[in-house]
């Protein structure tokens, strides 16, 4: 589920798995951009938050899906020293 994404498709049917889970947009894509970075052990602070609040109320869930998946990406990526 966190990519990498080729198209917008994937990222849309990424982001439907989070509202499969009873939960309504913009509260599923914050779940998943706080899962994310919780998930690769970041500690987020209150502005840190607010922004991913803002990405998750203005943006299209789809790219809070890519953001989500950059995160969890990156973090696999420095565990395996790429």
């Amino acid at each position: 589920m966190n990519g990498p994404y080729e198209t917008e498709l994937e990222a849309i049917k990424a982001a439907r798995i989070w509202e499969t889970q009873g939960q309504t947009m913009p509260s599923a894509s914050l779940t998943m951009l706080i899962e994310a970075c919780s998930d690769s052990g970041l500690r987020l602070g209150a502005y840190d938050t607010l922004t991913l609040e803002w990405l998750a109320g203005h943006d299209q869930p789809q790219r809070c899906a890519v953001v989500a998946g950059l995160i969890e990406r990156a973090y696999e990526a420095g565990k395996a020293g790429r």
